[in-house]
């Protein structure tokens, strides 16, 4: 892949990094990345040779979270992008974290209960907040 690069420790998975922002990939400034292994329905199970489902299961799913390393490549460090771990509603389950400079680009760690990561730019200070100083008090 041109703009991605990946080091995982499952032996199975799907990453998928789609722009939100309509903009190419090495651009965006804001992209959601899915990183999932294995999904399941709960007892769901196979015929000895995994070609038929004999029992499809219940809820809730079960989906693996994959661990390892993403890294944007030749994106420069200036860009702000830091990625967020989100649940299932879409809300950070941390704090976003910042991405490791790597001769490559930038790097960023998966590592949480989750397959879903946001990667923004951080949100930069309005110019005009430094200027104005502190406010007066009530």
């Amino acid at each position: 892949m041109r703009n991605l690069a990946v080091e995982v420790e499952d032996a199975f998975c799907s990453i998928v990094l789609t722009s939100l922002d309509g903009k190419a990939l090495g651009e965006s400034g804001r992209m959601l990345l899915v990183a999932a292994g294995r999904v399941a329905a709960t007892g769901m199970s196979w015929d000895e040779k995994r070609h038929t489902l004999v029992r499809w299961g219940r809820l809730p799913m079960r989906i693996e979270p994959v661990k390892g390393t993403v890294t944007l490549r030749g994106a420069k460090a200036d860009t702000g992008l830091a990625l967020a771990p989100l649940d299932g509603a879409a809300a950070a389950l941390t704090d976003a974290q910042p991405p490791a400079k790597t001769g490559e680009g930038l790097s960023f760690r998966l590592a949480a209960p989750t397959v879903w990561y946001l990667l923004s730019a951080a949100a930069a200070p309005r110019p005009d907040a430094a200027a104005a100083g502190p406010r007066p008090g009530p």
